[in-house]
Order: structure tokens, then sequence, then C-alpha cells
């Protein structure tokens, strides 16, 4: 069952995240020097503070309440020092 432009709409995706990543030549991506200290600031936020919701995180009001699942965090800590 090979749907092409499932296929094609996947690539494209899949550019679209490689090219707003910095990668270096060894293929490592270069991350501005201290956000990973800034992002553990950002994510200790809501340790303790928020609740485990599957599905959470995904919308403005789950945020702002602390409704989260696990990879919606860390998408969100990440994103907020532009990762």
């Amino acid at each position: 069952n090979h749907a092409d432009w499932y296929v094609d709409k996947v690539i494209a995706q899949a550019e679209v995240y490689k090219n707003s990543m910095n990668v270096n030549k060894d293929g490592e991506i270069n991350i501005t020097p201290g956000a990973d200290n800034d992002v553990t600031t950002i994510g200790n936020r809501w340790i303790n503070n928020s609740v485990y919701v599957f599905g959470g995180g995904r919308n403005q009001n789950d945020i702002k309440m602390g409704r989260f699942d696990c990879s919606s965090f860390v998408h969100w800590a990440f994103s907020q020092v532009g990762v």
C-alpha cells in the first residue's frame, strides 16, 4: 500500500526539519552557547508544577496550565531557546 503523495509529504517535512538545523560537516548539531543551560532552567519551571496529560501541551491553554505529555514538554522547552 504505497502512497506516493504521503511519501512526498513526509520527505518534504523532513527537509524542512533538516534545513532548520545548524549542522556542521561532521553531522553534529550546533547549539547556541548556553542554550543547554537555558533549556534546563526553562524546563525546571514545570518540574513538580505540571500534570502529565496524554496528548497535552499541544496548544497554548495546555502550556499555560502546565499540561504536557513527555514529547510535548521536551519540544516546548527546546523551542523556548530556539532549538
